[in-house]
């Protein structure tokens, strides 16, 4: 979604506020944060194993959909 801006403002804005909540325990944040890595956006460049320890996070508290997409990259050999 902040690539639609096409400044890379709103994707580090996003990048911050995802990690903010992230480690204040949303996990659905570490979700998205997760998210940003694995597929990059302008100014933030992807990071798989990054994508994964946030998958691994959100899915150890529950968070299935992490879950279903940290078996997708395993499945994809990462």
């Amino acid at each position: 979604a902040c690539n639609t801006y096409g400044d890379g403002k709103s994707c580090l804005n996003l990048e911050k506020l995802f990690k903010r909540t992230c480690d204040n325990g949303n996990y659905e944040s570490c979700f998205n944060l997760a998210n940003l890595y694995r597929y990059g956006a302008i100014e933030v460049k992807v990071d798989i194993q990054e994508a994964k320890s946030l998958y691994k996070l959100a899915c150890s508290n529950d968070y299935k959909t992490a879950c279903a997409s940290l078996n997708n990259l395993s499945a994809k050999g990462y």
